[in-house]
């Protein structure tokens, strides 16, 4: 029995080979209108056991667009910028399953992980009333006051590190209710779902990338938004469908990882590939991959390979300005 994808008029169908030459024709699953291809099991959510539980904390969608000057008139974009659909629901059992772990990351190029700031290393920046600024009063940053304060940060950190020390990537400061947030500062484009580049690594060895960790300074829940595939991962679904999530609910995780190293020793090493342009591959090939959004209260913070996934930040919904801190390291939390 084989799957192969016919395209309709308005939606997609996933047909059903018989040997015999018959055909059963199965919708794949909709998300609000919109068709969503499955997770495939690869970079996991880490949630821990001290965050707040009593609202919904992730929800899933049916892919990513490029954005227009009709749904968004005041907002420039880079050409090849893409961004969620607004097709948001919660996750599914079986999408928590696929996606959620509750162990402690043991591999944190292929982990999001989500938690609680002590409240003692934020108070110097709560005292300064950081959370009240908005994107007019960048300059205030670069004042002594504000580098002492985060020097707690940074210690606490320090001991989280693998190796070597923590970096302070700075404060950022956005407008609320944007869809994304990260901008090209040379074009002044926003630019979407991205991959960060501090370590400037080959494709090969992205996984060895600093990790980023983002802490929420501001007054309201800001959005984590991510693809659960690293760029390896993304590679091999490029070059071998087989490896595609509605296939590979046909192939153990076992024989899954195995073609994957086996096609990362053999094939990847002498890959030329440059992470933008296979993030744009991607992105035109597989539109309706789905996009994970993670919610990140006040003094709550993400860990997460941004290297090595392509993500954004989203101040939707929010009502003051958006204030996170980012430092940068080989965390292991």
């Amino acid at each position: 029995m084989q799957f192969r994808y016919l395209r309709q008029p308005h939606q997609w169908k996933r047909v059903k080979q018989q040997s015999d030459g018959a055909k059963n024709v199965v919708l794949v699953p909709f998300v609000n209108g919109c068709i969503m291809t499955q997770l495939l099991d690869s970079v996991q959510l880490y949630l821990d056991s001290t965050l707040d539980v009593s609202k919904s904390r992730v929800w899933i969608n049916s892919g990513i667009q490029q954005p227009t000057a009709d749904h968004f008139p005041n907002l420039a974009f880079s050409k090849d910028a893409y961004i969620p659909q607004d097709t948001w629901q919660e996750l599914s059992s079986e999408q928590s399953k696929t996606l959620i772990t509750h162990r402690q990351a043991s591999d944190y190029s292929r982990t999001v992980g989500i938690f609680s700031v002590p409240d003692h290393i934020l108070a110097p920046l709560r005292q300064l009333n950081i959370s009240q600024l908005t994107p007019d009063d960048n300059h205030q940053l670069s004042t002594p006051e504000y580098g002492k304060a985060t020097e707690p940060i940074l210690t606490f950190f320090k001991s989280h590190c693998n190796k070597g020390e923590p970096t302070l990537a700075g404060i950022g400061i956005s407008w609320p209710n944007l869809p994304t947030v990260t901008i090209n500062p040379t074009a002044g484009h926003y630019i979407g779902l991205h991959l960060d580049s501090w370590d400037r690594l080959p494709l090969q060895y992205r996984h060895q990338s600093t990790n980023r960790i983002c802490i929420n300074l501001g007054e309201s829940d800001r959005h984590f938004l991510f693809i659960n595939l690293t760029l390896i991962d993304m590679l091999i679904v490029l070059r071998h469908p087989e490896f595609l999530p509605e296939n590979s609910l046909k192939i153990s995780r076992q024989v899954q990882w195995k073609g994957r190293n086996l096609f990362y020793k053999n094939r990847l090493s002498l890959s030329k590939v440059s992470p933008l342009t296979l993030k744009n591959a991607f992105a035109k090939r597989y539109p309706n991959y789905p996009v994970i959004k993670v919610r990140i209260s006040p003094g709550e913070a993400y860990i997460a390979p941004t290297e090595n996934i392509l993500h954004e930040g989203s101040t939707l919904d929010q009502n003051h300005s958006d204030v996170q801190l980012t430092i940068r390291g080989h965390f292991k939390l």
